[in-house]
């Protein structure tokens, strides 16, 4: 009996622990200088379900992605098979000191299994080895008089933040250049193709990039030095296998142009309940306002929604669909979406409804409140309201008779004569032009006065017009499906409309009038927005690229950018 039972505890415990993975944390290099970055490499011996990073105070810790690395082995005259995932992070600071980075939790066939901690040290300024200059009396033959230089190794990556999610989970997807050369990564990328994703709506949030630069990072060929290119936000609608086709690159660098493309990138997308449907996952705010609660029949009452999350907000483009008001008409509304930047790792963005409701009849309605279900990204149901609200219909003025009581005039149909006046229309149009003539010739006289005293007010003038019509050019170029032309008239327009209501000289280019705008002190946000769009204009002009939705999104944000600025 004894027997048995040693032999149960035995095959129980070899059972445990042969379930338990091999986890191993390394972070390289373990110090750095304030304004670098290094990487954490978390080495599992099988598929993890999730790598969990902890949250550190003064650490920004962000996940890059999972490579996968085979070996072969002859252990007893057997071939013996061996997989190891690598999944990489990129830690930074935000300011000097030593750091002690908790285990990572590793989430393997359900169960959680945790890492080894680690500890970063920052320094101010990290002393660098220096590398000798070659000596080699040839090398510098063909280097000055040949003028042969050899291209340091570099090459490009689509990297997925992870490899299986839901439907409508985020996805961060970022497009990544390494090379052996730090330098060469300061040189200019010029983008000749857009990424191509189906079935996912995506977004690119590549100015959250404005702060970060070169990090250091480890691949399977080596040690690189790496720069972030473009960074996009994926929300798969669909389940299933989702694919996506990297953008391509041209780098303008000393040695000449490169050409650098990336393999396609995917990852898994899974429903999260059968009956579920399209489902939001992320954190959710949402808040609401009226213009007012009472207008009489025949007028309208604005309302707006503001939505701000890192989920796709996409789902909640009409919350009000649903609703009936038998007595009031609930119109479409008009929707705008923008990226308020990045946090804790997720994009995070505000969606803004507007609607319009018509008071048909006169009574009181009541607006009920939604309940808005959704996940947040532990998948825990949660639940946001939309606030309820009462409209007041006034009963309006129909009537002539109700027209002269309301404002205590004489019954002019009445008066001996007059009845005969009113109904002729041209002199009615007379009178009319008679009494709006003085005015109208005040205001022309006015504007003409303030066009030649006035520079400032010239100046918006003759910027709005500018705008009026390179706009009207790009939306009749965008309608035709001719991409070129409408890139370039949306550039003229940015361009003449900046320079135009600014003051600045056209003969500077595009880097010194946005120098020239922050001298002015306008806010950094719209000047980065202006350079953006005018980039984005530049490039895909001569790239050949057919994206209506681009185009759209580029157009939109071009009139916000007017209405701010």
């Amino acid at each position: 009996m004894k027997k048995l039972l040693f032999i149960f505890l035995f095959l129980f415990t070899a059972k445990v622990f042969a379930d338990e993975p091999s986890i191993r944390a390394d972070i390289t290099p373990p110090e750095i200088g304030l304004g670098e970055s290094a990487q954490i490499s978390i080495q599992v011996d099988r598929r993890a379900d999730r790598v969990v990073a902890p949250d550190v105070s003064g650490l920004s810790i962000d996940y890059m992605g999972v490579s996968q690395s085979h070996s072969i082995s002859i252990s007893g005259g057997r071939r013996v098979s061996s997989a190891t995932f690598t999944y990489t992070f990129r830690v930074s600071a935000d300011g000097t000191g030593g750091f002690l980075i908790p285990e990572f939790k590793v989430i393997v066939g359900g169960e959680e299994f945790y890492s080894s901690p680690m500890r970063l040290d920052v320094v101010e300024e990290r002393q660098q080895a220096a590398q000798p200059e070659p000596r080699d009396a040839s090398s510098y033959f063909r280097r000055w008089f040949r003028q042969e230089r050899e291209a340091p190794a570099m090459f490009l990556r689509f990297v997925p933040s992870e490899e299986v999610v839901y439907q409508n989970q985020p996805v961060i997807m970022e497009v990544i250049v390494f090379s052996s050369d730090r330098d060469i990564l300061q040189s200019q990328f010029v983008e000749t193709s857009q990424v191509y994703a189906p079935k996912i709506i995506a977004y690119d949030i590549s100015s959250s990039l404005d702060d970060e630069g070169v990090f250091v990072a480890r691949t399977e060929q080596g040690r690189y030095y790496a720069r972030v290119l473009r960074r996009y936000v994926f929300y798969p609608v669909e389940s299933g296998e989702m694919g996506a086709i990297a953008p391509a690159f041209v780098a303008v660098t000393s040695y000449g142009q490169i050409q650098l493309t990336a393999r396609n990138a995917g990852f898994i997308s899974r429903r999260l309940k059968q009956s579920s449907g399209l489902s939001y996952i992320g954190n959710l705010k949402i808040e609401s306002s009226v213009s007012t609660n009472t207008a009489p029949v025949g007028k309208v009452i604005d309302v707006r929604l503001v939505m701000e999350g890192d989920g796709n907000l996409k789902i909640f483009s009409n919350p009000f669909s649903a609703m009936r008001l038998d007595g009031v008409f609930v119109s479409t509304p008009q929707s705008r979406v923008e990226f308020l930047g990045m946090k804790n790792g997720r994009a995070v963005f505000r969606q803004t409804l507007d609607y319009t409701f018509l008071v048909q009849r006169e009574g009181v309605y009541r607006v009920p409140p939604i309940a808005i279900d959704y996940f947040d990204h532990n998948l825990q149901p949660r639940e946001a309201f939309v606030d309820g609200f009462e409209i007041i219909g006034l009963a309006g003025v129909t009537s002539v008779d109700e027209k002269i009581a309301q404002f205590g005039l004489k019954d002019l149909d009445r008066v001996r004569g007059f009845k005969f006046a009113l109904h002729s229309p041209i002199l009615i149009i007379l009178i009319v032009l008679g009494a709006v003539a003085p005015v109208v010739s005040f205001f022309v006289k006015r504007h003409r006065d303030m066009l030649e005293t006035d520079g400032e007010y010239s100046r918006k003038f003759l910027a709005k017009k500018r705008l009026s019509k390179y706009l009207s050019e790009a939306e009749t170029y965008l309608s035709r499906g001719e991409y070129p032309e409408f890139y370039r008239a949306l550039q003229k327009g940015v361009f003449y409309y900046i320079t135009d209501k600014a003051g600045i000289s056209r003969g500077l280019g595009i880097k010194a009038i946005l120098q020239e705008l922050r001298a002015m002190s306008i806010d950094e946000k719209i000047i980065g927005r202006i350079e953006y769009i005018y980039e984005e204009c530049n490039y895909s002009a001569y790239s050949g690229v057919k994206n209506a939705t681009n185009a759209d999104n580029l157009l939109s944000e071009a009139k916000t950018i007017f209405d701010l600025y």
